[in-house]
């Protein structure tokens, strides 16, 4: 079997991510309804490897988690 398979650099630690959102809708009539949606992810602004990949036995590729992000959604059903 290959040596890359299974390596030890390849470990990522386990971690946890606080996200959360809430949401309203209100129907505007005609079957028409509109969704305001405020969201959070990674509230505790948490830093972690959320990949980890041995690249051909000569480097480790690693992905950092994405920051604190919040944001507003709005849409439509019709």
């Amino acid at each position: 079997p290959s040596p890359l398979w299974n390596d030890p650099r390849a470990t990522v630690n386990s971690f946890g991510i606080l996200d959360a959102s809430i949401g309203l809708e209100f129907r505007l009539g005609n079957g028409t309804e509109a969704q305001l949606l405020a969201f959070g992810k990674n509230i505790t602004d948490e830093v972690f490897y959320n990949f980890s990949a041995p690249v051909a036995n000569l480097w480790n590729m690693s992905g950092v988690s994405q920051r604190r992000q919040f944001g507003v959604q709005f849409g439509f059903n019709f």
